[in-house]
């Protein structure tokens, strides 16, 4: 694995004398490649078993009429319609202390501007509460596994910190094909990043009147 032959020729690497720019340049980039999973529900790690209805691969995300109309469906590649710029939601009371917990109230905010949201069904006519203490992750993500009743029973998403690093994890590791689409909408969300964290730092030393 070469994965591992290179961290152990960088384990070594404990005296900083040796860690020269030189040394620096030999190493594989992929040392620096920031990407994780997010397992918002707990679940087992386990193979896709699509008789049980688990699957791990993209989920596009497509607003419906209504909060119970949107689709989350399975896709065999990165579209447009699976990146994920936020993420926000919360728990439901029932069980609060259970090692399985069920997800609520769902905030999608995607990478091309649209925002879903999704409720727990009947949470008018049932004493099952949704927690008021939200969670939230920002950067870009896809959804990677997904199953729902009443509640959300299965959420695991994938994801990085930025655009840039989104695509250096697409690059090294065998994921999924990003579509063209997709390819398009990460290059014009990292210029618009790009051109925002400029305008901010220019504000910050009081060069924007």
């Amino acid at each position: 694995d070469e994965a591992m032959q290179e961290f152990d020729r960088t384990r070594i690497l404990s005296d900083t004398r040796l860690i020269t720019p030189r040394m620096l340049k030999m190493l594989d980039k992929a040392i620096g490649v920031q990407f994780s999973d997010f397992y918002i529900t707990n679940m087992i790690e386990e193979g896709s078993d699509p008789k049980e209805g688990i699957l791990y691969q993209p989920y596009q995300v497509k607003k419906g009429s209504t909060s119970r109309g949107h689709q989350i469906k399975p896709s065999a590649f990165v579209t447009k319609d699976c990146l994920i710029r936020r993420i926000t939601w919360r728990y439901t009371d029932l069980l609060p202390n259970s090692s399985e917990p069920r997800v609520g109230y769902l905030r999608i905010e995607m990478l091309h501007g649209e925002v879903i949201e999704i409720s727990r069904a009947g949470i008018k006519e049932t004493t099952i509460a949704v927690s008021e203490i939200e969670h939230e992750i920002v950067g870009v993500f896809i959804i990677t596994s997904f199953k729902m009743s009443s509640d959300i029973l299965r959420l695991r998403v994938c994801g990085s910190q930025s655009p840039e690093k989104f695509n250096d994890a697409f690059d090294y590791y065998s994921l999924w094909d990003l579509s063209r689409g997709a390819k398009n909408l990460l290059r014009a969300f990292s210029k618009l990043s790009e051109k925002k964290a400029q305008m901010e730092s220019a504000m910050r030393h009081g060069l924007v009147m």
